[in-house]
């Protein structure tokens, strides 16, 4: 099974709160670094999403952050895990200008590599929770 993380729903800071804080970011906590490095393609409200799924605004795409897996044995000490930031004020800009008010968080993991190389990651993808914080 291909790996993948959909949030709950988040709600989007009010336009007043966004106006008061000049950038926001999205903040994935928990991402457990255990496994295989893996680039994590961000989007809003596309669960659907997977490793076909362009980057770009048409499909809700957010950003990327990156895993540096230690690719450890059942058995080996895990590392502690993670969190990662990504900027995410011009995507909460435009949920809320498509009268949104709170959205789904999807991380689709892709595997380090280049061209053919690159490909899904199977298995658990390990993330304990995603907010929205001002910058």
């Amino acid at each position: 099974m291909l790996a993948k993380y959909v949030s709950n729903p988040v709600r989007l800071p009010s336009a007043s709160a966004l106006g008061e804080s000049k950038r926001w970011q999205l903040v994935i906590h928990g991402i457990d670094q255990s496994g295989p490095s893996y680039e994590g393609r961000v989007f809003f409200n596309n669960p659907q999403a997977d490793t076909a799924t362009p980057p770009n605004v048409e499909t809700g795409y957010v950003g990327s952050f990156h895993v540096y897996g230690y690719g450890l044995s059942a058995g080996e000490t895990p590392q502690l895990p993670m969190d990662r930031a990504i900027d995410a004020t011009d995507s909460i800009k435009r949920e809320l200008g498509l009268g949104r008010h709170e959205v789904t968080v999807t991380v689709v993991p892709i595997s380090a590599g280049i061209g053919p190389r690159q490909r899904a990651v199977e298995g658990d993808l390990t993330i304990k929770g995603v907010e929205l914080f001002p910058k």
